[in-house]
């Protein structure tokens, strides 16, 4: 490799004029060439060439590196092979080198891309092909070069970075690799402290960011014990203590917030805040670190505490101090408030901190003006933005709030603070924001405190609602915020209720009213619905007219995904006055939809997307029983289906198609079967993978059962899903789970539609013999779903089926019977048929292969008739079996569904002054003394669910034949068939009417079938012909009730002696 023209090349690509040029001559010249990735290294590190050409040279190399390392092994071999990849000699010369120029490079870019190109290497090939880079990194950890020393830190980040989220044992490797560095590393941090200089801080931060990193989510104390681990606690909570050197400018607190000062004395932060909440909080850990969080509790928390009020005391004394510290001090707190250990240290200095510390960060900002004046819909967006509340101090200062109230004596003064602010400072907008905040916070607690909970409706009328026409925004909005967190209030006083309701849809309906304030006001009115119920009801009922407009109006301009949940609320309560609006509201949706997907913010918005078609969704179900609404609504719903498909908006393909299960679900219109043709050629011009056969079969389902005539009307519909099926099944890269749903689908369409699809039986039973061909090495359920296929065909198109079994057997080596194959997969399948519908397609296989001619029936009836009969015991007591359990869950679900109402009403009597019993560890009213801790019982037994899950995984394996292996219900018993529901044939009759054809068709065969059974098999049977012997007494009865007969009764005596034959 030619290094000048190399370097020409480079500096073409900042020419304009040249730059497509010289990148093309790169690509197509220079890449393929031996040498290009160690020539561009050496580039890099030349210190004759500039930082301009050093930068392409870097970026050239990175993409090199990423790109041509190594192939990816997700694509095919043909695929492979047209990609280029580094030979093994350029590779070694990079993992050679790489480190040594991270360490002689000064320019941050060009560092900062070398140092993703060793992650990149490291992903590949470390450890077995880089086995050279511990020892090189060891050496340069020994050196007293800064530089050196920085760039072996930074590649040990990078390498940590591989493994921070990976499983204990697949952090082994890098473990082992850190264990001897360790010592290294914390002593080159002590020996760093107390050097102030910006290169010294930033080498103490890699070096924290790296014990960050391996500690984060897994705390090998083999690797790092409790002695080793105090030493490195005990230096984070120096850099925290340490003070600032007094040229660290804060005059501008953005700039401050960045310095390397603060940002190395937040990831010190982030360490003793990660090690308490995770591993240090006694009871809250798991068990595994029970002994280290006891050690942890007494040795490090006070200590670290007593760090952390030292940062609050001296932004309480206006000092700056970042707030990302402020968060993490919060946070440490706020989780050691639950300990009496360390409670009894911040206790003296809590009313302080919510007087000076809480109640200003929770006060409306300059920030937050800015933003509502510059972009007020950004700042609702930010508002509700989950991932903004992440790292907010104000947020970690209201969990503080609320732990803290949680102790005896606490709640009292911090209500007096705050009615004090709200009556004393009534002039001042933000405090009364601030106060306002802080009881929203306590909210929670104030409606289920004996205590306080019948007096939490006189605060609101006293100091809340008059502030929702107050001159300031923001108080406008927080204090719409603030009642509807008090929404679950006991509202003993009618008129304060309506003074709520109203005062908040007044905000809401205001023509003129800020954005902030009407969404505030609107998810208040929802939060009451759910909260009271009728008594909301009442009150918000003459406004459902005007309010749903409005809230369709602010979902369009906010796009606030939560405020679709006003809308699921309000056709929820308020169904007949919903109904009538409800194509409008359906159009309102959709041209919101539109708007938005065709905005440049749409990926943005996506959540808000979803929710528009989850509450488009929820109105379909208000309307189903509407037929002529249904119609109406449907238009606007396919205007989003249409666009989705049109655009081949991918993103939302699972969710239009939830839309068009709801749209058929009783009928299929016209406009639907168009729809039916766009799933079609979207699952076919996507290869399967942009539609996932899996995805669409709930849709196939519902248009082959909703309008069997119409489907079956049109060749070109039942010839689409053949189609699909084909490509699905004979595509062995398609995956079990797409093959069983083809396999379904055809099930499906056989027993739907009958000698509706005789032409297709040839293409079906085709199609389920190549799959049979192949090897089933995945899901269980698939082999014995090629069965019922098979057992479908010959029940419903019992000739055709079998003339075409007989004509593909004859083809077999040996050549056999055309039932014979139904009858070998019997037998081999017996005990792998699962669920009930599964089983009674076997059992019904059998049925009708006992019912055929000599000439046609399976030798294996011939030959061995007394296994066919145990094999049909075995099936009926699965089935049995399988019946039960199903009853059992849906028995089960119905008393939940009922307890679940009861519960409601149990808290319904408690808000009316009954006594709970919802926190068994101690009661709710009590509030927690200073020598308790709080024990989280839902988090103890999720931690002890885990410990036991993971006890239990190598259990997984467990003997077949056990409780554990049966299967009740299948994953394809979702689809219900005429085999399924009420109305299906009784199998049990059915095989009862066989055994009785078969004996006197057969006797012989007959005799030998029942007369050569063991003691036990007999007794078996005996049960299964009384089982038989209900069902069809309860099928008779049935059929005499239809015509205004007696009513059979189930609990009669059956016959002591019954026979297949009918005598008795």
């Amino acid at each position: 490799m030619d290094g000048e023209k190399l370097k020409a090349a480079l500096v073409a690509t900042t020419v304009a004029e040249e730059q497509k040029q010289a990148e093309q001559y790169l690509q197509s010249h220079c890449l393929p060439l031996p040498g290009f990735a160690p020539t561009l290294l050496r580039i890099i590190v030349d210190p004759s060439c500039d930082a301009t050409l050093a930068i392409t040279a870097v970026t050239y190399f990175k993409n090199s590196v990423t790109k041509h390392w190594k192939k990816d092994e997700d694509l095919s071999a043909e695929e492979q092979e047209q990609i280029f990849v580094l030979s093994d000699e350029d590779k070694n010369f990079v993992k050679e080198n790489i480190v040594d120029a991270i360490c002689n490079t000064s320019t941050l870019s060009v560092r900062n891309q070398l140092c993703y190109a060793v992650q990149t290497i490291a992903r590949c090939d470390f450890p077995e092909q880089w086995a050279s880079l511990p020892p090189k990194l060891a050496t340069l950890l020994h050196t007293d070069n800064a530089a050196h020393m920085l760039g072996a830190f930074l590649v040990l980040y990078k390498l940590c970075k591989i493994y921070e989220y990976k499983r204990s044992s697949e952090r082994k490797v890098m473990l082992d690799m850190m264990q001897p560095l360790m010592p290294i590393l914390f002593q080159r941090l002590v020996h760093l402290i107390p050097n102030d200089a910006d290169e010294s801080i930033f080498l103490q931060k890699i070096i924290i960011k790296i014990l960050y990193c391996l500690t984060q989510f897994s705390l090998n104390l083999e690797f790092l014990t409790a002695e080793h681990l105090d030493g490195w606690l005990n230096v984070c909570r120096e850099i925290l203590a340490h003070p600032c050197p007094p040229t660290v400018d804060v005059s501008d607190p953005e700039e401050a917030e960045r310095h390397e000062h603060w940002r190395l004395k937040k990831w010190a932060a982030k360490v003793l805040e990660r090690t308490f909440e995770r591993y240090g909080a006694p009871g809250q850990v798991e068990s595994s670190y029970a002994e280290f969080a006891q050690h942890f509790l007494t040795t490090h928390s006070i200590p670290c505490v007593e760090a952390f009020l030292q940062q609050l005391a001296a932004r309480q004394s206006g000092s700056f101090v970042s707030n990302r510290v402020i968060h993490l001090a919060l946070s440490f707190l706020t989780t050691g408030v639950s300990h009496a250990h360390v409670w009894k240290v911040i206790k003296p200095h809590f009313l302080s901190l919510s007087e000076h510390v809480i109640f200003p960060l929770l006060c409306h900002t300059e920030d937050d003006e800015c933003m509502w004046e510059d972009d007020v819909e950004e700042y609702i967006r930010f508002k509700y933005d989950i991932f903004e509340d992440l790292n907010n101090p104000c947020n970690s200062a209201s969990s503080l709030l609320v732990a803290s109230c949680k102790r005896k004596d606490m709640v009292q003064p911090v209500l007096s603070f705050i009615i004090q602010i709200l009556t004393t400072r009534a002039n001042d907008p933000i405090s009364i924001d601030g106060a306002l905040r802080m009881a929203g916070e306590l909210a929670a607690q104030l409606t289920t405190s004996k205590k306080y909970r019948k007096d939490c409706e006189k605060l609101l009328d006293a100091h809340v609602i008059n502030r929702l026409t107050h001159t300031s925004r923001f108080v406008r909005a927080r204090a719409a915020c603030t009642l509807k967190q008090f929404t679950s209030c006991q509202f003993n006083t009618p008129r304060i209720l309506k003074a709520v309701i109203d005062g908040v849809v007044a905000r809401m309906l205001a023509p003129d009213e800020e954005l902030p304030v009407k969404v505030e006001a609107a998810l208040c009115v929802q939060y009451m619905l759910d909260e009271q119920d009728d008594k909301a009801c009442e009150f918000i009922k003459p406004h459902v007219a005007q309010i749903i407009p409005n809230v369709l109006k602010l979902i369009s301009t906010t796009h606030v995904e939560e405020l679709c949940g006003v809308v699921d609320e309000m056709m929820d309560k308020f169904m007949e006055e919903v109904i009538p609006a409800a194509s409008l509201i359906a159009a309102e949706l959709s041209d919101l939809f539109l708007n938005v997907i065709a905005s440049e913010q749409a990926d943005e918005m996506t959540p808000t997307l979803m929710s528009v078609i989850s509450t488009l969704a929820n109105i379909l179900d208000v309307v189903d029983e509407h037929k002529e609404i249904m119609v109406a609504v449907e238009g606007s719903v396919l205007r989003i289906v249409k666009a989705v498909f049109l655009t081949a908006n991918i993103d939302y393909y699972d969710d239009v198609l939830m839309l068009v299960q709801s749209l058929i679900a009783t009928q299929v219109t016209v406009p639907m079967w168009d729809v039916f043709h766009d799933i079609h050629n979207a699952f076919m011009t996507g290869n399967n993978s942009v539609i996932i056969f899996a995805d669409i079969t709930s849709v196939l389902h519902s248009y082959i059962t909703t309008d069997t005539e119409q489907f079956l009307a049109r060749p070109e519909r039942l010839n689409c899903v053949l189609e699909m099926c084909k490509v699905v099944i004979e595509d062995m890269n398609q995956g079990d789970d797409n093959q069983l749903a083809a396999m379904k689908v055809l099930e499906i369409l056989v027993l739907q539609c009958g000698r509706g699809v005789q032409e297709a039986i040839p293409l079906i039973i085709t199609l389920v013999l190549q799959r049979m061909h192949h090897p089933f090495e995945g899901l269980t359920e698939l082999q014995p779903m090629c069965c019922c296929v098979i057992v479908a065909c010959v029940y419903m198109v019992d000739a055709p089926s079998i003339a075409v079994l007989a004509q593909l057997a004859s083809l077999t080596s040996p050549p056999q019977r055309g039932l014979d194959i139904i009858a070998n997969q019997l037998v081999l399948l017996n005990n792998k048929f699962e669920g009930v519908h599964s089983r009674k397609m076997a059992l019904l296989g059998w049925c009708l292969l006992l019912r055929q001619n000599g000439d046609q029936r399976p030798s294996t009836i011939a030959y061995d008739p007394k296994k066919v009969l145990e094999q049909c015991i075995t099936l009926f007591e699965g089935l049995q079996k399988a019946m039960k359990l199903q009853a059992e869950v849906k028995a089960m679900d119905e008393s939940d569904s009922d307890d679940d109402s009861e519960g409601e009403e149990e808290d319904d009597e408690e808000d009316m002054g009954g006594k709970g019993k919802k926190n068994r560890h101690r009661k709710m009213d009590d509030d927690l003394g200073d020598s308790e801790d709080e024990i989280d019982e839902g988090t103890l037994e999720y931690l002890e669910n885990l410990t036991k899950a993971r006890d239990d995984s190598s259990d997984d394996e467990e003997g077949e034949d056990g409780d554990e292996a049966f299967v009740e219900e299948t994953d394809t018993e979702v689809y219900e068939t005429s085999m399924d529901g009420e109305d299906s044939p009784d199998i049990f009759v059915l095989f009862k009417e066989t055994m009785e054809g078969f004996e006197k068709a057969e006797p012989t065969l007959f005799a030998q079938m029942v007369n050569t059974l063991d003691a036990e098999t007999a007794e078996r049977l005996k049960s299964l012909i009384t089982e038989c012997g209900r069902h069809a007494a309860l099928a008779d009865s049935r059929k005499l009730e239809n015509t205004g007969g007696y009513q059979f009764n189930m609990n009669a005596p059956v016959p002591s002696t019954f026979n297949f034959g009918g005598g008795q």
